[in-house]
């Protein structure tokens, strides 16, 4: 018998800048046309983000020379999967790329999914950048890694660790957000607050409105400071192995039930601000959590123009048989995060 080593030391850097701000796109092109990232670009985007930026980008990028074609597929959570994925790499090939292009995600946080899932596994991975569309995905999907599709059965259980090149949050694109979206978003931003810094959620205690007048100043720095938060977390574990990470998935475990039950019409960002609120009261029943700070975040949710009540329909029974097949479970017990006291977290399992 003979046995022989093989030695793959990981020496890659994955480190990436994101650039938060206004009109953004000469920078765009500017990287675009300095960087190496690709011989051609596939922007990818999807049917409502299309019309809205992803034309009028390509004939820019080509008018700066550029060479980039643009793909989409039809919007919403329910796109988000291995079919979309294989059409998608279907029309790449058509379109002759190979390893040396790139694909640029345009859209929300299921474009950004979608992309950067493709990107990973397209002939074993290409390089791609993000340009966010809304607030959750400037502060959620597209930093941080995480790629996926869905399955029938749950959210995100098919997906990769893969870092961009490079994320534009350009905030003049979300002048053309109407108000659920907003209120989509900042469901992930109220987050942050609640899990690591109780000054940031003091902040949004007083501002939280602004950002449905579009406030610019208040817009960039809440988009910049859920970004630090979550970055911080990620560098210390990028890839979920210390349990560090899972904290940013406070009301989720519960919220990716709610999602998956009304099949995709509660929103993110609305299932996971119901999700957060359900392992409040289930964390209140138990003393541990602190009441005062249990009813600033649901008075913070409100103000956000937020649901806190889940649907009296997804009964604690069909929402516990979801939460079974969560990628987060451990030993068949469901894992969940609370937060005793604003500011802090801890991970518990069978609230």
């Amino acid at each position: 018998m003979s046995t022989l080593h093989i030695s793959l030391k990981k020496t890659i850097d994955s480190s990436y800048d994101i650039l938060i701000g206004q009109d953004l796109l000469p920078q765009i092109i500017k990287d675009l046309k300095e960087k190496s990232w690709g011989s051609k670009y596939a922007i990818i985007t999807d049917s409502a983000v299309q019309s809205l930026f992803g034309m009028e980008l390509k004939k820019t990028l080509r008018k700066n020379d550029i060479k980039c074609d643009l793909f989409s597929f039809h919007k919403g959570e329910k796109s988000k999967n291995l079919a979309t994925i294989r059409k998608l790499a279907t029309k790449l090939i058509h379109k002759n790329y190979n390893r040396s292009d790139a694909i640029i995600a345009l859209g929300g946080g299921v474009v950004g999914d979608v992309a950067a899932f493709l990107a990973s596994v397209f002939m074993r991975g290409i390089p791609f950048i993000q340009i966010p569309t809304s607030i959750l995905a400037m502060v959620d999907s597209s930093i941080g890694g995480k790629t996926g599709v869905d399955l029938d059965v749950g959210k995100n259980l098919i997906g990769s660790f893969y870092q961009p090149k490079k994320v534009y949050m350009d905030t003049n694109i979300l002048e053309k957000l109407p108000k659920r979206q907003i209120s989509n978003g900042l469901a992930e931003v109220i987050k942050y607050g609640c899990i690591y810094d109780e000054n940031f959620f003091e902040y949004l205690e007083g501002n939280v409105q602004k950002c449905f007048e579009h406030n610019h100043k208040v817009l960039e720095y809440i988009i910049k400071k859920s970004c630090e938060i979550k970055g911080a977390i990620v560098e210390k574990d990028e890839k979920e192995l210390q349990d560090l990470r899972m904290i940013l998935n406070y009301g989720h475990t519960v919220g990716h039930a709610l999602e998956i039950l009304s099949k995709f019409n509660i929103q993110h960002g609305e299932a996971i601000a119901m999700g957060m609120i359900e392992v409040n009261k289930r964390a209140l029943k138990k003393s541990l959590m602190d009441k005062i700070d249990a009813d600033r975040i649901k008075k913070l949710f409100n103000k956000a123009f937020l649901p806190t009540e889940i649907p009296a329909r997804f009964t604690t029974e069909k929402i516990q048989k979801i939460m079974l097949k969560d990628k987060k479970v451990k030993n068949n017990q469901i894992r969940f995060v609370i937060c005793p006291k604003i500011g802090q977290t801890k991970i518990i399992e069978n609230l």
